[in-house]
């Protein structure tokens, strides 16, 4: 019985470990992938659910980096290439795997000397002590040099406190990337009404990124496609009934909110849904390779029956969790019982 359970905790743990693929929220259309670079760029980014307008403004990008380009090669004025590049968006919207994918780009087009992608945040970034900071962000630039600097919630650097390193390591920052021209592309990222105070931050920070792209929300119908990729991705499937409970999910959980988190939220539902469907199939004395396979509406349903605070916390804890699920499992399926047996008798 308990190996049905396993299977879903390993599914779990697999959907963690490969945390990274799942929040870029590939399409399941399989990639043609072409040899000149601007043909896997895009091949690339359309395999992405959604960012319609993330996907233009990147194409706009590369057409400029390309015309340059040719420009250069053909010993034609052109305008400098300053790749600084600001990311706006909340959480979940793929802001790091698009980064990846450009980081990619500027490698196969002999702007990136290395094929090297650092990802940091604050807690990478500022130190303890007066001068660490400033070493630790040197650091980092030696370490993404020829490649790319990619700083996630870059806004968490400005603090109101004289105590605080973060506008050292700002400042220290905004000298490297003058320093260093052209030896690294940084591309900062986070919230967008935050990070217009992190580049107010420094009289030279603005001038320094002038390329900005804007990370749009999933709407409902593109947050369904990403459940089914996730979903696919483990070799499990959502039925068609699945949908129109999934809509009333993210109703119940404030899709509109900040809380919910777009793709990351959506991961939630997921780990969550498998839990359940792997409680689900534990119960039954023969399970069908369907029934090891499909999430069905009553899996939903009991994500419904949850209360939104412990859907929303992740902090409450696995035992807790495991217990709350299991609680709200077993009441579905005496409820799915009971109408088993009215309609025998009726």
């Amino acid at each position: 019985m308990w190996k049905y359970v396993l299977l879903g905790l390993v599914i779990l743990g697999a959907a963690h470990n490969n945390n990274e693929e799942t929040t870029g929220c590939l399409d399941n259309g399989t990639l043609q992938i072409s040899d000149t670079p601007e043909e896997l760029l895009k091949a690339k980014l359309d395999a992405l659910i959604g960012l319609k307008n993330v996907k233009k403004q990147v194409n706009d990008l590369v057409n400029f980096v390309k015309v340059q380009k040719l420009k250069k090669e053909r010993n034609l004025p052109c305008f400098p290439i300053s790749l600084h590049m600001v990311f706006s968006g909340n959480p979940g919207t793929g802001k790091t795997i698009v980064a990846r994918i450009l980081s990619q780009y500027f490698y196969r087009i002999g702007l990136c000397k290395k094929q090297v992608f650092i990802e940091v945040d604050r807690a990478c970034i500022v130190q303890k002590y007066i001068g660490h900071t400033e070493a630790r962000v040197k650091e980092l630039f030696d370490k993404a040099r020829g490649g790319v600097l990619f700083i996630d919630e870059a806004y968490a650097l400005v603090t109101d406190s004289d105590k605080d390193f973060g506008q050292r390591a700002i400042d220290t920052i905004v000298k490297l990337l003058e320093d260093d021209k052209d030896e690294t592309i940084v591309i900062v990222a986070g919230y967008p009404d935050k990070m217009t105070a992190f580049l107010d931050s420094n009289p030279g920070l603005k001038s320094r990124f002038p390329f900005r792209i804007a990370f749009e929300d999933y709407d409902e119908k593109e947050l369904y496609q990403i459940f089914c990729h996730m979903a696919n991705e483990y070799n499990l499937r959502a039925s068609k009934q699945c949908e129109k409970l999934f809509y009333d999910l993210l109703k119940k959980l404030g899709v509109c909110t900040q809380a919910f988190g777009n793709a990351r939220g959506v991961r939630n539902i997921f780990e969550k849904a498998v839990l359940i469907q792997a409680n689900r199939v534990a119960g039954m004395t023969s399970p069908t390779n369907e029934d090891l396979i499909n999430i069905t509406p009553d899996d939903l349903k009991c994500l419904l029956d949850i209360p939104v605070q412990a859907k929303i916390e992740r902090k409450i804890g696995f035992e807790a969790n495991m217990q709350l699920i299991n609680n709200t499992a077993q009441k579905s399926a005496s409820r799915t019982r009971k109408k088993r047996v009215e309609t025998k008798c009726s």
